[in-house]
């Protein structure tokens, strides 16, 4: 993403999210009113090698809804922040990432807005900071754990407010360990 403006990145974003919707089969439940909490992840399109962690990191994150947010939570009794659903997810599926969202996004591989596959995780920067993420999880859908009084759910980069605040793609499929 480097040497790319914010208005590229957002471009081509929009672009990828209209054409991703044109191609589609199967119905957006964001799209079309459905209850987002009740959207099933889609299969992912993954090589082999990183299927089965991705489906893993879907799979765990999306089992976590309805959980509590709770700043700094990393776990399903006490609830999850955004960067501790994502290292939840992660751990059980046998990867270790960083606990903070700053520390995910610097250390992760990152992958082109036109390559983001589900499984890889979404950065988002609310005020001056990339400083929340969430895991896309396909048809322009990802899960996290939004904020202070709401619940982990999925979410829809078609909603204005996620779309103009997308930052960056990542993943750590290709690292066998990260400090902690």
């Amino acid at each position: 993403m480097r040497g790319l403006s914010k208005f590229q990145i957002f471009v081509a974003l929009f672009v990828m999210t209209t054409l991703v919707g044109c191609g589609a089969t199967r119905r957006d439940p964001i799209q079309y009113g459905i209850d987002s909490d009740k959207a099933r992840p889609p299969a992912t399109s993954a090589p082999a090698n990183g299927q089965n962690q991705r489906r893993s990191i879907i799979d765990t994150a999306y089992a976590m809804r309805g959980k509590p947010y709770r700043w700094g939570g990393s776990s399903p009794v006490k609830g999850f922040d955004c960067s501790g659903l994502v290292h939840f997810a992660h751990n059980k599926a046998g990867i270790s990432v960083p606990r903070m969202s700053r520390n995910q996004l610097s250390r992760s591989t990152r992958v082109p807005v036109d390559s983001i596959q589900a499984g890889d995780l979404l950065f988002f920067k609310i005020g001056s900071n990339a400083s929340h993420v969430g895991i896309y999880i396909g048809d322009s859908n990802f899960i996290h754990a939004p904020s202070n009084g709401k619940r982990v759910s999925v979410s829809s980069l078609n909603d204005v407010y996620w779309r103009t605040r997308f930052y960056a793609a990542g993943n750590f499929y290709s690292r066998s360990r990260i400090a902690e």
